[in-house]
């Protein structure tokens, strides 16, 4: 989905304005378009081109100067492959320890080869170069895979990383796991048989395991005077959730009860219903079978994906609201985790009264929430579409005239876990990096922004996170 703020619809209008004036040139003027070569024409192409790609990539993330991030410790969903991955090579690149974490062990491992290569190479020209920079490369590694659909693989997961949390302690969490589902799914998980796969695993999930980290979170922070961060990756498709009555588009709640409702009419035998909550209250009969929604319809399905996307958002103002009131007494750089080798204390003290347009001396959060747009870009998010070599080598280059490459769609993840200046809690931040008190308000649907919406996917929620797995 496009906002018609972002970057790319900049990038789209180019490409199309070519477009018009390669068309419609030679009837307006074509005098003019006969005295033209081939070599002309081809030109022309290519200076639209070059403009609409320059216009898509966006803004890059401004990394703090003179900050050292080694002693940091984040854990990224997703890693294996796409924006995650990304995110997770370039936090290792400045210094961060990075956990990796997916579905897969072998891509993980993978991922992790990558990871390290490209430290080995960015370590070699920064010696080559006579760069204190060499010693300033971090670390990936992996624990154990997750599936984020599943609520007992969460929870063993979320216990293996609180098992080493005095040896690496937890100071950001990106969520960037992610699934599109062209089909209709449910998790495989006994525990949620009755949520559909794409919000289990983009929405439930994360939330969970959030929530199970967040006293990691909050100690580290404790601990070192800085805030933690948790960056949950979003996208403008929550805008979209599809066409039609089907899918009682203009009420996000009944489109997640309907589809509980749903999985109790397709239910396999000896399983029984769950838990409701006031919003999903009532039952379906045996009669009702015969309406049961079996699969998405072609031009539904990603209505569903916007759904689950919604719902990241309205996971970052749940907790946003729930961390409001937990604060550092320092008025340290949000950061800093220690001085480099060329800063005293004094230096780091007082870091953040030096940098232009950052706030002087207030109370900071212990954890800061934010969600980021990160473009338009073909991931493997799409390979249950698509064969994964016909995103890797027939649709990636071309989306490159108006999308961006995984370098870039990466950066509003890392604005979010690493920028000082002006973050918003709870903010939304486009994949442009806007900012401002009201950063990406105008970027949020109506559901977005309903706080009565919210809440009751908060109760929703509570049906699936006990009390005993949250952080009241």
């Amino acid at each position: 989905m496009l906002h018609r703020y972002s970057n790319e619809v900049a990038a789209l209008f180019i490409f199309l304005l070519s477009l018009f004036t390669l068309i419609a040139t030679p009837f307006v003027v074509p005098l003019w378009w006969r005295e033209r070569s081939w070599l002309d024409i081809i030109l022309f192409i290519l200076s639209f081109l070059f403009f609409s790609r320059l216009t898509a990539r966006g803004a890059r993330c401004r990394w703090p100067a003179r900050v050292d991030f080694r002693g940091r410790v984040a854990l990224v969903t997703g890693a294996s492959s796409g924006i995650g991955f990304e995110v997770a090579a370039q936090l290792a690149a400045h210094g961060w320890t990075v956990i990796l974490a997916g579905r897969h062990l072998e891509r993980l491992l993978y991922a992790r080869g990558r990871i390290d290569a490209q430290l080995a190479r960015q370590q070699a020209a920064a010696a080559a170069a006579g760069s204190n920079q060499a010693a300033f490369g971090g670390r990936a590694f992996v624990l154990d895979p997750v599936e984020l659909s599943d609520k007992v693989s969460v929870r063993r997961f979320a216990s293996t990383v609180l098992s080493v949390q005095e040896r690496y302690p937890l100071a950001l969490l990106v969520n960037a796991a992610g699934v599109l589902r062209r089909h209709l799914r449910y998790s495989s998980s006994k525990d949620w048989w009755d949520v559909e796969e794409m919000l289990a695993a983009n929405a439930i999930g994360p939330m969970m395991l959030t929530e199970l980290l967040l006293p990691a979170l909050v100690q580290t922070a404790e601990r070192s005077g800085l805030p933690s961060r948790v960056v949950n990756v979003a996208s403008s498709c929550h805008t979209f959730l599809g066409f039609g009555r089907t899918t009682l588009r203009g009420d996000p709640i009944s489109m997640i009860c309907n589809l509980r409702k749903n999985a109790e009419l397709l239910k396999p035998p000896g399983i029984s219903a769950g838990r409701r909550t006031r919003e999903c209250s009532g039952s379906s009969s045996k009669d009702d079978a015969r309406y049961a929604m079996r699969d998405f319809s072609l031009l539904n399905f990603v209505g569903y994906y916007g759904l689950s996307k919604l719902c990241v958002i309205w996971n970052t103002r749940l907790l946003a609201e729930k961390v409001s009131k937990l604060t550092l007494g320092t008025s340290l750089d949000v950061n800093e985790a220690r001085p480099s080798k060329n800063q005293d204390e004094n230096e780091v003290l007082h870091a953040s009264d030096k940098l232009e347009g950052a706030p002087r001396r207030q109370q900071y959060p212990k954890v800061f929430v934010a969600c980021v747009h990160p473009g338009i870009a073909a991931t493997h998010l799409y390979r249950d579409l698509l064969p994964t070599w016909v995103l890797d080598y027939v649709l990636y280059l071309p989306s490159l005239i108006i999308g961006k490459t995984m370098d870039e769609a990466a950066q509003s993840t890392l604005k979010a876990a690493v920028e000082v200046e002006h973050m918003v809690q709870g903010g939304y931040y486009m994949c442009d990096g806007e900012y401002g008190p009201n950063s990406g308000v105008n970027c949020l649907s109506k559901h977005a922004t309903n706080t009565d919406e919210m809440e009751a996917y908060g109760r929703f929620l509570r049906g699936f996170i006990p009390y005993d797995e949250q952080i009241e």
